[in-house]
């Protein structure tokens, strides 16, 4: 069984206690560069929990519907407001699963990267906010998954959006790898909580 296929089960698994035992929603959100399988994990998650007749709703990766050039501060902000707007509107809907194509955290991390290549001050404080309620922000979620870097998958991605480009995938990796801590924490078997 593969590392993909186990985390597809154990996702699946988790939400069917999560729901058994609570009347409430559950929050989940997959991380990770671009191209690293986090649609395809969002998607198969879906079908699963579509054929347990568990309704699901989506929040869609917001980067698709930036209308300003991407790799910019101003781009980064929006991404990261669209994607907050877009979970709140995911927690008001009447499904019972919200999965999450992407993080405010994930967000954080690409305009890291553009400030580590041209910082400016504006962009520090913007990060900051920013960084203020996405610490609070990933608290609400119940399960964040992390996919790492699949490198043989960037570079077959048939995707005008995602950057093809390894250093740049590795540089958004590692990245993920150094902020992570900052807004998720780890329970006693290591495991994401």
């Amino acid at each position: 069984m593969s590392s993909y296929t186990r985390i597809l089960s154990k996702t699946t698994n988790a939400v069917h206690d999560h729901l058994a035992v609570l009347e409430d929603k559950m929050k989940i959100a997959v991380c990770g560069t671009h191209g690293s399988g986090k649609s395809t994990l969002i998607e198969k998650m879906r079908c699963d929990l579509d054929n347990d007749r568990v309704n699901v709703f989506i929040v869609e990766e917001a980067a698709r519907d930036c209308p300003l050039p991407l790799r910019t501060i101003e781009a980064q902000r929006w991404i990261w407001h669209e994607h907050y707007s877009r979970e709140i509107e995911g927690m008001m809907n009447g499904c019972r699963v919200v999965l999450c194509d992407r993080s405010l955290m994930d967000e954080l991390v690409y305009l890291r990267y553009i400030l580590n290549k041209a910082p400016s001050k504006y962009g520090e404080y913007m990060f900051e906010v920013m960084h203020s309620v996405t610490t609070e922000w990933m608290k609400t979620y119940h399960q964040v998954i992390r996919l790492p870097l699949n490198e043989e998958r960037i570079l077959i991605t048939d995707d005008e959006l995602r950057s093809k480009d390894l250093v740049y995938a590795r540089e958004i990796d590692h990245l993920f790898d150094e902020m992570i801590g900052d807004y998720v924490t780890h329970d006693e078997n290591g495991a994401m909580a």
